[in-house]
């Protein structure tokens, strides 16, 4: 059996067509988990000033090396997040990687109908559950956006980011209601909040069910954190 090999004809970029960065838009990028991964990262960086590369000639190759140098040395990186200090305005913290520090870990399901294809949560669950994901944010108003499942062995959570020197805590939600006599997917939950001090972490505590529910389950997917003010 042969195989035909097709290859897409990309054209040429010209170094006229790039201007010069006045700005920059922050972006994540998300590798898989693991040092070795970080090399698909960097080659996508390489490709742009590589000699073996499709990306044009010596010139073409040289003006796109100048544009990032540019991007890079031009740009007030202060208004990107605040990168350096690791504190950012917007947090993705996904509940599969939430550490566990009251009951059992978390398991995941795998599924087709949830548009992110799987929830989470700790089983066996029990009332009093509770895990965090560590985030750095500072003083401002936000949104958060939590997705989730409802089911008739959902319990009630409660979502707050905490500052771990002072304590002062921030709630996003106290005793959500997550029961359904069937499951729900892709339910979201979401509310615009205000903190007043830097916060380091983000605490998913079961807080109760409904006289219905057969369980305390938190079927989980994301919490999705954007500023607002900037």
């Amino acid at each position: 059996m042969t195989f035909k090999r097709e290859y897409l004809a990309l054209p040429k970029p010209i170094a006229a067509q790039y201007a010069t960065p006045s700005g920059v838009v922050c972006v994540q990028v998300i590798v898989p988990d693991g040092l070795p991964h970080l090399a698909l990262l960097q080659g996508l960086m390489a490709t742009l000033t590589d000699a073996n590369a499709w990306q044009g000639d010596d010139t073409d190759r040289a003006a796109l090396a100048a544009i990032w140098q540019n991007a890079y040395t031009l740009t007030d990186w202060e208004g990107c997040d605040d990168m350096g200090s690791g504190y950012q305005n917007h947090q993705t913290l996904w509940y599969r990687f939430a550490n566990v520090y009251i009951g059992n870990p978390i398991a995941t399901t795998i599924t087709a109908t949830n548009i992110w294809g799987h929830w989470c949560f700790q089983s066996p669950a029990a009332n009093g559950d509770a895990a965090y994901i560590d985030c750095n944010m500072l003083p401002g108003n936000y949104r958060a956006r939590l997705s989730y499942t409802k089911a008739a062995s959902a319990g009630k959570i409660s979502i707050n980011l905490s500052n771990e020197t002072t304590l002062y805590t921030e709630f996003l939600f106290v005793d959500l209601d997550m029961y359904a006599s069937t499951n729900q997917v892709n339910q979201l939950a979401v509310v615009d909040f205000e903190i007043t001090e830097e916060v380091q972490r983000c605490y998913f505590i079961q807080s109760g069910k409904n006289a219905s529910s057969s369980g305390y389950n938190s079927f989980l997917t994301v919490l999705d954190i954007t500023r607002t003010d900037v």
